[in-house]
């Protein structure tokens, strides 16, 4: 798909935070409004953030596993649009297997006409950057459900688990398909049971349907077995068009 870019808009450069840091500070005393710091079980530290909007964000890049890696206000772009000069920071830099991303979170009444014009702009331009711009909406990612279990399934899933384990649920999904949550509870005979099976969610060789609650008949299922694309995946939390 080719795109009419006007001759007075341009990106004139994207500069990176050194690793660790970010390119603006988010939480810092003299804030007026609250900011959050999300532990990460992705990366492995915790991660700054202005908004509980963002800190959704991250919780559902955490638990998609075509999400490599991932980091807040990584970088200052400055553009031209319409002539103007402007600086930009994107809420995220994201790493999938399909390539670079960076991510920028709006609640719906926020959406001024600069930002929209801003986000159609970019969208055309960074791939030539190497990078894929999208604007996720706030409101499509709020949902009470899906942010219950997931942080149900990210505070259960923080267990080093043997490898002889790993392999007895590998065999055991493969044979069986999908099985019932309500057998995948922590018995006296195997106390860790369900944090297994949270572990395996988080690295997403498990499966289920996180939009819907979860009930002692709700099936998990080894990748394999998944089919078709969730409410919770790493694609329907991009929204490109705003309607």
């Amino acid at each position: 798909m080719s795109y009419l870019i006007p001759s007075d808009c341009s990106v004139t450069s994207i500069a990176f935070a050194p690793p660790g840091e970010l390119s603006r500070k988010v939480v810092k005393r003299s804030n007026a409004r609250v900011t959050f710091k999300y532990p990460s079980w992705k990366m492995q530290t915790s991660l700054q953030c202005e908004s509980e909007n963002e800190r959704n964000c991250m919780l559902y890049l955490d638990m998609s596993p075509h999400v490599i890696s991932f980091r807040p206000q990584p970088c200052e772009i400055q553009y031209v649009m319409n002539g103007q000069d402007h600086v930009h920071y994107p809420d995220f830099h994201v790493e999938t297997n399909g390539g670079q991303h960076l991510i920028e979170v709006k609640t719906l009444s926020g959406l001024d006409q600069h930002i929209r014009d801003r986000s159609d702009l970019l969208t055309k331009l960074l791939p030539n950057h190497g990078f894929q711009y999208h604007l996720v909406i706030a409101e499509l990612i709020d949902n009470p459900v899906f942010l219950s279990n997931a942080w149900y399934i990210k505070r259960n899933g923080k267990i080093q688990m043997p490898m002889l384990a790993r392999e007895q649920l590998r065999r055991l999904f493969q044979s069986m398909g999908g099985i019932p949550w309500r057998s995948l509870q922590s018995t006296s005979e195997n106390p860790y049971l369900n944090q297994y099976v949270c572990q395996l969610i988080l690295e997403g060789l498990l499966v289920v349907d996180l939009t819907k609650p979860i009930t002692a008949e709700t099936l998990v299922a080894w990748v394999n077995y998944q089919h078709a694309e969730g409410e919770g995946t790493w694609a329907s939390l991009i929204s490109k068009k705003v309607q």
